[in-house]
């Protein structure tokens, strides 16, 4: 399960099958590419809404060619030595199958990927100066494998607050204006100036807990 909420306050090559990717808009996504071979310098990324037709990234000889008029501009960026591209601050338009092809003397090696960007729900708080206010993610009790993370930022890129393993996280330097509560992960606010005006993102996923048992 995963949840994504923005809050608003005014004050070689072996290729596998085609991955599923899960996003929110304003976030960052790498798509790694699966290798097991080396040295292999020209390769090409495609895309599209649901046909990887349209030409995003070129790589000759170890050389990237940059492709002028895509949707990602530059927002996305070519790792030469691995082959796999990082897209920042995705929006819903990102949405698609991405297609790579590697060119190899024997033929073409090739992995795809759908990447899905969901919007995030935007919730707004008005806030008078010296006030305190809590954010809720809408959860009326954490579980053990719920893991609560917290950012701050346009693209939710800053991370200020987490709980994870009954553990509460803090930054530092927000440690004495922030709240965490451990039951519900809301994030309380408190005595707010001017500086805490922004965008608020949290996420809660469901992360796998496996116990290993031994006997002797």
């Amino acid at each position: 399960m995963i949840t994504g909420i923005i809050f608003i306050i005014t004050a070689g090559l072996v290729f596998s099958e085609e991955p599923n990717v899960q996003k929110y808009a304003g976030e960052t996504v790498t798509l790694h590419v699966n290798k097991t071979e080396h040295g292999l310098k020209d390769f090409l990324w495609t895309f599209g809404p649901q046909n990887p037709v349209t030409a995003i990234s070129i790589v000759t000889n170890g050389k990237v060619t940059r492709v002028n008029g895509t949707i990602f501009a530059d927002r996305l960026h070519t790792h030469v030595e691995t082959g796999s591209i990082t897209i920042s601050n995705l929006t819903v338009h990102d949405s698609g199958v991405f297609l790579v092809q590697f060119f190899t003397e024997t033929g073409i090696l090739t992995q795809t990927f759908d990447l899905s960007v969901h919007e995030n729900v935007i919730i707004r708080y008005y806030v008078l100066a010296g006030g305190n206010v809590t954010l809720d993610p809408g959860l009326k009790q954490l579980e053990e494998d719920h893991y609560v993370k917290w950012t701050q930022g346009p693209q939710c890129g800053d991370t200020i607050a987490e709980w994870k393993n009954n553990i509460t996280w803090i930054k530092e330097r927000l440690k004495d204006v922030l709240q965490l509560n451990p039951h519900t992960g809301a994030l309380t606010l408190t005595r707010l100036t001017a500086n805490c005006t922004g965008y608020y993102c949290v996420r809660v996923l469901k992360v796998l807990i496996t116990d290993f048992q031994s006997t002797i």
